[in-house]
């Protein structure tokens, strides 16, 4: 319990400095890395025996979201970058055919979940950073409201 109310002390006023006075770039590099544990954590969970390419992919796109959002249309970025994770998450699928430890459908929709469609979602603490008016103090609401339940 000391533990959890340490780091919380400790890393309660890192997020809020960084959401609030960090500049966009940075902010999309730390997103980015918690989009990397986040994928690769739930990989790692959920595809039992999952190649390290695979998870090498997973990890990459979900990296590639939010940096580039930061700097282009995150629209089109995450439709590049899930097309390139769909086909290269295919194309193993497909190599896997016929083996004892072959790759399913499941995995494939998990591991696309795992590196596209989380990162996008948590892409979005960036992307209202982003905006003009008020965007360091949009950036911080969801922490409150997830902090304060």
């Amino acid at each position: 319990m000391t533990k959890r109310i340490m780091v919380g002390v400790i890393a309660i006023p890192i997020l809020i400095l960084v959401t609030i006075l960090a500049p966009a770039w940075l902010l999309a590099v730390i997103v980015g890395g918690a989009c990397v544990c986040c994928s690769w954590e739930f990989l790692r969970c959920t595809v039992r025996g999952a190649s390290p390419r695979i998870l090498l992919y997973a990890a990459l796109s979900a990296f590639c979201i939010p940096m580039f959002s930061a700097f282009f249309d995150g629209l089109r970025v995450f439709c590049v970058v899930l097309f390139l994770l769909f086909a290269a998450i295919s194309c193993e699928m497909m190599l896997s055919y016929g083996r004892k430890d072959m790759f399913t459908a499941d995995k494939l929709a998990l591991s696309v979940l795992a590196g596209a469609v989380i990162p996008m979602l948590l892409c979005g603490v960036l992307r209202l950073r982003l905006r003009e008016e008020c965007g360091n103090v949009y950036s911080f609401l969801p922490f409150v409201v997830v902090f304060s339940s």
